[in-house]
């Protein structure tokens, strides 16, 4: 099985972030990232390796906080 470099929480962080903005309802896929905020510490019981984890963390503070940058 190959890993990818994006393995960590921190990436999967920035990649969610992402991910939120460029959503189709949101600002558009074609529109260019912003940078993402510094990730937040994982909790307890949550692993800082866990890409995924980090993904969908990032995806929910963007809805939770970058959607009001969108201009739609």
């Amino acid at each position: 099985m190959a890993f990818s470099v994006a393995d960590n929480f921190d990436d999967g962080y920035e990649d969610g972030w992402c991910a939120g903005y460029q959503d189709e309802e949101a600002c558009g896929e074609f529109t260019i990232c912003p940078i993402a905020p510094i990730a937040p510490i994982p909790g307890i019981n949550q692993s800082s390796n866990s890409y995924m984890y980090g993904y969908v963390e990032g995806f929910k503070d963007w809805f939770r906080q970058g959607s009001r940058d969108c201009n739609n």
